[in-house]
Protein backbone atom coordinates (compact mmCIF):
# COMPACT_ATOMS: atom_id res chain seq x y z
CA UNK A 1 0.00 0.00 0.00
CA UNK A 2 1.31 3.13 -1.35
CA UNK A 3 1.45 5.76 1.89
CA UNK A 4 3.51 8.87 0.23
CA UNK A 5 5.71 9.92 -2.99
CA UNK A 6 9.00 11.58 -1.92
CA UNK A 7 11.42 13.11 -3.87
CA UNK A 8 10.05 11.19 -7.03
CA UNK A 9 10.25 7.80 -4.91
CA UNK A 10 6.78 5.41 -3.56
CA UNK A 11 7.12 4.97 0.08
CA UNK A 12 5.06 1.54 0.47
CA UNK A 13 3.43 -0.25 3.38
CA UNK A 14 3.48 -3.93 3.43
CA UNK A 15 -0.35 -5.47 4.68
CA UNK A 16 1.23 -7.01 7.00
CA UNK A 17 4.04 -4.92 8.50
CA UNK A 18 0.45 -2.99 9.26
CA UNK A 19 -1.58 -5.73 11.04
CA UNK A 20 2.27 -6.05 13.10
CA UNK A 21 2.30 -3.08 13.97
CA UNK A 22 -1.34 -3.07 14.94
CA UNK A 23 -0.39 -5.87 17.97
CA UNK A 24 2.61 -4.03 18.74
CA UNK A 25 0.69 -1.23 19.44
CA UNK A 26 -2.30 -2.95 21.54
CA UNK A 27 0.34 -4.35 23.39
CA UNK A 28 1.29 -0.31 24.51
CA UNK A 29 4.74 -0.17 22.37
CA UNK A 30 4.11 2.51 20.24
CA UNK A 31 6.61 4.58 20.79
CA UNK A 32 9.30 1.40 20.52
CA UNK A 33 7.15 0.74 16.84
CA UNK A 34 7.97 4.11 15.75
CA UNK A 35 11.76 4.35 16.88
CA UNK A 36 11.88 1.08 14.96
CA UNK A 37 10.48 1.90 11.91
CA UNK A 38 12.44 5.35 11.88
CA UNK A 39 15.91 2.80 12.03
CA UNK A 40 14.37 0.75 9.17
CA UNK A 41 13.84 4.15 7.10
CA UNK A 42 16.97 5.48 7.97
CA UNK A 43 18.82 2.11 6.63
CA UNK A 44 17.02 2.63 3.50
CA UNK A 45 17.65 6.51 3.03
CA UNK A 46 21.15 4.87 2.58
CA UNK A 47 20.85 2.30 -0.20
CA UNK A 48 18.41 5.23 -1.80
CA UNK A 49 21.80 7.67 -1.25
CA UNK A 50 24.31 5.20 -2.50
CA UNK A 51 21.81 4.36 -5.75
CA UNK A 52 21.58 8.10 -6.73
CA UNK A 53 25.23 9.14 -6.55
CA UNK A 54 25.83 5.91 -8.93
CA UNK A 55 23.32 7.54 -11.26
CA UNK A 56 20.66 4.92 -10.59
CA UNK A 57 16.88 5.88 -10.34
CA UNK A 58 14.84 4.27 -6.98
CA UNK A 59 11.65 3.05 -8.11
CA UNK A 60 9.87 2.70 -4.66
CA UNK A 61 11.43 1.79 -1.02
CA UNK A 62 8.50 -0.92 0.66
CA UNK A 63 8.56 -1.57 4.49
CA UNK A 64 8.02 -5.36 5.58
CA UNK A 65 7.72 -6.95 9.07
CA UNK A 66 11.35 -8.16 8.72
CA UNK A 67 12.62 -4.40 7.36
CA UNK A 68 12.21 -2.81 4.01
CA UNK A 69 13.29 -3.03 0.36
CA UNK A 70 14.56 -0.40 -2.11
CA UNK A 71 13.82 -1.40 -5.31
CA UNK A 72 15.62 0.54 -7.75
CA UNK A 73 15.62 0.44 -12.01
CA UNK A 74 16.35 -2.63 -13.74
CA UNK A 75 20.00 -2.78 -14.45
CA UNK A 76 22.10 -1.88 -11.26
CA UNK A 77 22.18 -5.91 -11.07
CA UNK A 78 24.32 -6.18 -14.38
CA UNK A 79 27.28 -4.71 -12.35
CA UNK A 80 28.29 -6.14 -9.37
CA UNK A 81 30.75 -2.85 -9.07
CA UNK A 82 27.99 -0.77 -8.48
CA UNK A 83 25.64 -3.09 -6.93
CA UNK A 84 28.24 -4.25 -4.25
CA UNK A 85 28.11 -0.68 -2.76
CA UNK A 86 24.68 0.52 -3.33
CA UNK A 87 24.01 -2.79 -1.21
CA UNK A 88 26.88 -2.05 1.33
CA UNK A 89 24.97 1.19 2.51
CA UNK A 90 22.46 0.36 4.42
CA UNK A 91 24.03 -1.66 6.51
CA UNK A 92 26.92 1.10 6.55
CA UNK A 93 24.31 3.86 7.59
CA UNK A 94 22.94 1.15 10.19
CA UNK A 95 26.39 0.71 11.96
CA UNK A 96 27.01 4.44 11.31
CA UNK A 97 23.93 5.41 13.25
CA UNK A 98 24.98 3.33 16.18
CA UNK A 99 28.46 4.79 16.27
CA UNK A 100 26.79 8.32 16.51
CA UNK A 101 24.65 6.95 19.53
CA UNK A 102 27.66 5.44 21.01
CA UNK A 103 29.80 8.76 20.50
CA UNK A 104 26.82 11.05 21.91
CA UNK A 105 26.66 9.16 25.05
CA UNK A 106 30.58 9.45 25.28
CA UNK A 107 30.39 13.36 24.81
CA UNK A 108 27.63 13.81 27.46
CA UNK A 109 24.26 13.50 25.52
CA UNK A 110 21.17 12.02 27.07
CA UNK A 111 19.32 10.30 24.73
CA UNK A 112 17.01 9.34 27.06
CA UNK A 113 15.24 5.71 28.03
CA UNK A 114 15.11 4.72 24.86
CA UNK A 115 18.77 4.53 24.37
CA UNK A 116 19.34 0.62 24.73
CA UNK A 117 16.50 0.29 22.51
CA UNK A 118 17.72 2.08 19.58
CA UNK A 119 21.43 0.57 19.70
CA UNK A 120 19.94 -2.86 19.82
CA UNK A 121 17.56 -1.70 16.71
CA UNK A 122 20.34 -0.62 14.79
CA UNK A 123 22.75 -3.28 15.56
CA UNK A 124 19.92 -5.96 14.42
CA UNK A 125 18.75 -4.49 11.03
CA UNK A 126 22.38 -3.80 10.12
CA UNK A 127 23.72 -7.69 11.17
CA UNK A 128 20.16 -9.46 10.16
CA UNK A 129 20.36 -7.50 6.60
CA UNK A 130 23.61 -9.62 6.10
CA UNK A 131 22.00 -12.88 6.03
CA UNK A 132 22.73 -14.44 2.50
CA UNK A 133 18.87 -14.49 1.75
CA UNK A 134 17.16 -12.26 -0.71
CA UNK A 135 16.11 -9.98 -0.83
CA UNK A 136 18.09 -8.95 2.60
CA UNK A 137 21.58 -7.06 1.42
CA UNK A 138 22.99 -10.19 1.98
CA UNK A 139 21.30 -12.25 -0.33
CA UNK A 140 21.94 -9.19 -3.38
CA UNK A 141 25.40 -8.90 -1.94
CA UNK A 142 25.86 -12.83 -2.65
CA UNK A 143 24.35 -12.74 -5.88
CA UNK A 144 26.39 -9.72 -7.21
CA UNK A 145 29.58 -12.19 -6.14
CA UNK A 146 28.13 -15.17 -7.64
CA UNK A 147 27.03 -13.15 -11.22
CA UNK A 148 30.67 -13.47 -12.85
CA UNK A 149 30.36 -17.36 -12.46
CA UNK A 150 26.43 -18.35 -13.49
CA UNK A 151 25.46 -15.21 -14.84
CA UNK A 152 23.02 -12.67 -13.11
CA UNK A 153 19.81 -15.01 -13.55
CA UNK A 154 21.69 -18.11 -12.82
CA UNK A 155 23.12 -16.18 -9.17
CA UNK A 156 19.76 -15.21 -8.11
CA UNK A 157 17.92 -18.46 -9.04
CA UNK A 158 20.47 -19.74 -6.70
CA UNK A 159 20.57 -17.24 -3.87
CA UNK A 160 16.97 -17.23 -3.61
CA UNK A 161 17.04 -21.45 -2.94
CA UNK A 162 19.42 -20.64 -0.91
CA UNK A 163 17.23 -18.45 0.90
CA UNK A 164 14.87 -20.39 1.67
CA UNK A 165 16.71 -22.87 2.74
CA UNK A 166 18.14 -20.73 5.04
CA UNK A 167 14.60 -19.23 5.71
CA UNK A 168 13.46 -23.01 6.60
CA UNK A 169 16.55 -23.47 9.27
CA UNK A 170 16.07 -20.45 10.76
CA UNK A 171 12.39 -21.16 11.48
CA UNK A 172 12.93 -24.23 12.71
CA UNK A 173 15.35 -22.45 15.45
CA UNK A 174 12.78 -19.72 16.15
CA UNK A 175 9.91 -22.69 17.00
CA UNK A 176 12.48 -24.58 19.11
CA UNK A 177 13.14 -21.38 20.44
CA UNK A 178 9.82 -20.55 21.44
CA UNK A 179 9.02 -24.27 22.37
CA UNK A 180 12.04 -23.65 25.08
CA UNK A 181 10.69 -20.53 26.49
CA UNK A 182 13.85 -18.55 24.84
CA UNK A 183 12.26 -16.42 22.40
CA UNK A 184 9.08 -14.83 21.25
CA UNK A 185 6.89 -15.48 18.23
CA UNK A 186 7.85 -12.75 16.51
CA UNK A 187 10.94 -15.14 15.30
CA UNK A 188 8.96 -16.99 13.54
CA UNK A 189 7.05 -15.49 12.04
CA UNK A 190 10.08 -13.45 10.46
CA UNK A 191 11.23 -16.43 9.29
CA UNK A 192 8.17 -17.31 7.56
CA UNK A 193 8.30 -13.47 6.18
CA UNK A 194 11.93 -14.35 4.92
CA UNK A 195 10.87 -17.88 3.34
CA UNK A 196 7.87 -15.86 1.15
CA UNK A 197 10.48 -13.40 0.19
CA UNK A 198 13.05 -15.70 -0.94
CA UNK A 199 10.53 -17.86 -2.86
CA UNK A 200 8.76 -14.53 -4.59
CA UNK A 201 12.30 -13.69 -6.00
CA UNK A 202 12.80 -16.94 -7.19
CA UNK A 203 9.55 -17.24 -8.63
CA UNK A 204 9.79 -13.84 -10.28
CA UNK A 205 13.33 -15.48 -11.99
CA UNK A 206 12.20 -15.09 -15.69
CA UNK A 207 10.81 -11.43 -14.88
CA UNK A 208 14.02 -10.54 -13.78
CA UNK A 209 15.74 -11.73 -16.37
CA UNK A 210 13.80 -10.15 -19.03
CA UNK A 211 14.57 -6.72 -17.47
CA UNK A 212 18.61 -7.73 -18.07
CA UNK A 213 18.12 -8.32 -21.20
CA UNK A 214 15.78 -5.27 -21.77
CA UNK A 215 18.01 -3.15 -20.62
CA UNK A 216 21.52 -4.68 -22.08
CA UNK A 217 19.50 -4.32 -25.70
CA UNK A 218 19.17 -0.67 -25.01
CA UNK A 219 23.15 -0.35 -23.92
CA UNK A 220 23.98 -2.62 -26.55
CA UNK A 221 23.17 0.52 -29.36
CA UNK A 222 25.08 3.00 -27.61
CA UNK A 223 28.14 0.87 -27.70
CA UNK A 224 30.35 0.62 -31.15
CA UNK A 225 31.63 -2.80 -30.01
CA UNK A 226 31.32 -5.55 -26.90
CA UNK A 227 33.40 -7.90 -25.50
CA UNK A 228 32.48 -11.48 -26.21
CA UNK A 229 32.27 -15.08 -25.04
CA UNK A 230 32.29 -18.00 -26.94
CA UNK A 231 30.54 -20.97 -26.14
CA UNK A 232 31.25 -24.21 -27.92
CA UNK A 233 28.26 -26.62 -27.75
CA UNK A 234 26.89 -29.91 -29.53
CA UNK A 235 24.25 -29.95 -31.93
CA UNK A 236 21.63 -31.62 -29.93
CA UNK A 237 22.07 -29.19 -26.96
CA UNK A 238 18.71 -27.12 -25.72
CA UNK A 239 18.77 -23.49 -26.45
CA UNK A 240 17.27 -23.38 -22.97
CA UNK A 241 20.76 -24.77 -21.41
CA UNK A 242 22.32 -21.77 -22.76
CA UNK A 243 19.98 -19.03 -21.78
CA UNK A 244 22.03 -19.05 -18.14
CA UNK A 245 25.51 -18.28 -20.18
CA UNK A 246 23.70 -14.96 -21.00
CA UNK A 247 25.29 -12.54 -18.90
CA UNK A 248 25.22 -8.21 -18.91
CA UNK A 249 29.07 -7.28 -19.80
CA UNK A 250 29.42 -9.86 -22.58
CA UNK A 251 27.54 -10.57 -25.85
CA UNK A 252 27.66 -14.74 -26.28
CA UNK A 253 28.34 -16.17 -29.63
CA UNK A 254 27.70 -20.29 -29.60
CA UNK A 255 30.07 -22.52 -31.76
CA UNK A 256 27.76 -25.83 -32.60
CA UNK A 257 29.87 -29.04 -33.09
CA UNK A 258 28.60 -32.28 -34.62
CA UNK A 259 29.16 -35.82 -32.56
CA UNK A 260 32.97 -36.19 -33.93
CA UNK A 261 33.94 -32.64 -32.91
CA UNK A 262 33.55 -30.89 -36.23
CA UNK A 263 32.25 -27.48 -36.19
CA UNK A 264 29.40 -26.72 -38.59
CA UNK A 265 28.49 -23.40 -37.75
CA UNK A 266 27.64 -20.39 -35.07
CA UNK A 267 24.36 -18.99 -33.60
CA UNK A 268 24.49 -15.76 -32.04
CA UNK A 269 22.76 -14.74 -28.69
CA UNK A 270 19.85 -12.73 -30.41
CA UNK A 271 19.18 -15.73 -32.14
CA UNK A 272 18.92 -17.71 -28.95
CA UNK A 273 16.27 -15.02 -27.75
CA UNK A 274 14.06 -15.12 -31.14
CA UNK A 275 13.39 -18.80 -29.97
CA UNK A 276 13.05 -18.13 -26.95
CA UNK A 277 10.36 -15.37 -27.72
CA UNK A 278 8.38 -18.12 -30.00
CA UNK A 279 8.53 -20.84 -27.40
CA UNK A 280 10.80 -22.98 -28.83
CA UNK A 281 13.72 -22.89 -26.10
CA UNK A 282 13.58 -27.18 -25.99
CA UNK A 283 14.38 -26.58 -29.88
CA UNK A 284 18.51 -28.10 -30.74
CA UNK A 285 20.93 -25.63 -31.51
CA UNK A 286 22.18 -27.78 -34.45
CA UNK A 287 18.08 -26.49 -35.98
CA UNK A 288 19.17 -23.18 -36.00
CA UNK A 289 22.47 -23.76 -38.31
CA UNK A 290 19.99 -25.93 -40.60
CA UNK A 291 17.11 -23.27 -41.10
CA UNK A 292 20.07 -20.71 -41.77
CA UNK A 293 21.40 -22.66 -44.66
CA UNK A 294 24.09 -24.22 -42.76
CA UNK A 295 26.47 -21.64 -41.23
Amino acid sequence: MRIVRLAGVDVRINEWLIVLAALYVWAGVVTEVALAFACVAWHEFGHVLAARRKGFAVQEVEFFPFGGVARLEPGLEQSPGDEIPVVLAGPLFSFLLLLILEGGVRLGVDWGDYFDFLRNVNFSIGLFNLLPILPLDGGRLCRAWLAGRWGVMGASLRTAGWGEGLALLFGLLAIAGLYGGRSGLDLPLIAGFLFLGAHKERSNGPMFFWNLLRVKRRKLTGQAAWSGEVVVARRDARVSSLLPRIVPQRCLLVTVIDGEGAVIGQVSESELLQQMLQGKEDLAVGELIRKDGGR
